[in-house]
């Protein structure tokens, strides 16, 4: 199948059949169908709503690496958001305050205050 549609083709001419299997593919955007079909991503949305597929799942939740339990207990025991986050392989140290904020964990910069 060929999704570049570009030119006279309309997005009303889309069936389930054609939308289907690109739209159940993981790691393609709905940005990036959208432009290999000339529409807009919120166009292509819609439609693909109209003819039953499921929503388009763009982001899954948040990735827990290391347990609420297990963090609080990490930082009680006097480690630093930078060795957490490296030990348990974050790219930074920004979601674990983030998390921390959720939990209502006071921050090192919260105690101080």
């Amino acid at each position: 199948m060929r999704y570049v549609l570009k030119g006279g083709w309309k997005l009303r001419h889309i069936t389930k059949e054609d939308l289907e299997p690109l739209w159940t593919q993981r790691g393609v955007s709905v940005r990036k169908m959208a432009g290999l079909l000339g529409c807009s991503s919120s166009a292509l949305s819609r439609k693909a709503q109209r003819l039953g597929l499921p929503p388009k799942v763009t982001h899954t939740g948040y990735s827990k690496k290391v347990s609420n339990e297990k963090l609080r207990s990490l930082l009680e025991e006097g480690f630093s958001v930078t060795q957490i986050a490296d030990a348990y392989g974050y790219k930074s140290n920004v979601a674990i305050y983030k998390r921390m904020k959720r939990l209502k964990i006071p921050t090192p910069r919260m105690a101080s205050q």
